[in-house]
């Protein structure tokens, strides 16, 4: 009988803040994303000159100077387009594609303030520019079409 007593002890009470570990404060260090790169200067500019061209700017604006004046225009904002393109293109993706449809597109111009005055620029026209890049693109990618994922319109 003393054996049984020795051995059979009251079951201690859990304490769960005893047991629990002080949370750390959350850093990116720390975090799923501490491999991410984030974008700098450099990284926007040769992004700016990938999309330069693969443009067919030098066709749709003659002048030189106006050339120019274009790309540093863009040079300067690049970073905000690229990001409104990020934020519409995963709107409405096309499968698992993110993209800007036609639907989104149309949205987009239409926010912008008097983009379209239907003097200058109507939203067909906009909507022919759209559908035109997707086979203007097809000639002037440095990389094999059939491995990339590129919605239709």
């Amino acid at each position: 009988m003393q054996r049984e007593a020795e051995f059979a002890r009251p079951r201690q009470m859990f304490n769960a803040k005893a047991r629990s570990r002080p949370k750390s404060p959350w850093s990116v260090a720390k975090s799923f994303f501490a491999k991410f790169k984030i974008d700098d200067e450099e990284t926007d500019l040769k992004c700016l000159e990938f999309d330069w061209s693969c443009s067919n700017m030098e066709k749709i604006i003659r002048k030189d100077d106006e050339r120019a004046a274009v790309y540093q225009f863009l040079t300067k904002n690049y970073r905000i387009i690229r990001e409104t393109y990020r934020h519409y293109s995963c709107m409405a993706p096309a499968g698992n594609i993110p993209s800007i449809g036609t639907n989104v597109m149309t949205e987009l111009v239409l926010k912008l303030n008097n983009l379209v005055d239907y003097r200058n620029l109507k939203l067909s026209d906009v909507d022919l520019m759209f559908i035109s890049t997707k086979a203007i693109g097809l000639k002037k990618f440095p990389f094999n079409m059939d491995h990339c994922l590129n919605p239709e319109r």
